[in-house]
């Protein structure tokens, strides 16, 4: 088990501690996020990296968007994630007028338990 900077790089978490972990589920979700909340083309050495759902904020939230925006954010995680964990289901849904609700399921390949992150918009 090792020790982890947090991602995306922060110096300090809340507590007022060095932002680093040693809990290998909290890293590759940080690494999940990362990913979903880069944008392409953002990364100067990596111009591939990233789905960029942040621009879903400014986005119609119409059934064609969504079915395009799933298999964007499954391709980046697949991509850049794929040796770490394998992702399954990717939903988006809309339970709220003007709400993004994002559900990822996904296993880490180190000890197959399934993992759920939601990410609402």
């Amino acid at each position: 088990m090792g020790t982890y900077i947090y991602q995306p790089f922060t110096l300090r978490d809340g507590s007022g501690a060095i932002a680093v972990t040693s809990d290998e589920d909290r890293h590759l979700r940080d690494k999940i996020l990362n990913v979903l909340f880069t944008a392409p083309g953002e990364r100067v050495g990596n111009p591939g990296f990233g789905a960029g759902i942040d621009r879903m904020v400014f986005e119609p939230l119409d059934e064609l968007i969504l079915t395009a925006t799933e298999f964007r954010i499954g391709e980046s995680l697949r991509r850049e994630l794929g040796g770490e964990a394998s992702f399954g289901a990717i939903e988006l849904s809309t339970p709220d007028d003007g709400q993004l609700l994002i559900t990822i399921e996904y296993q880490r390949r180190a000890d197959l338990a399934t993992r759920i992150l939601e990410i609402a918009l």
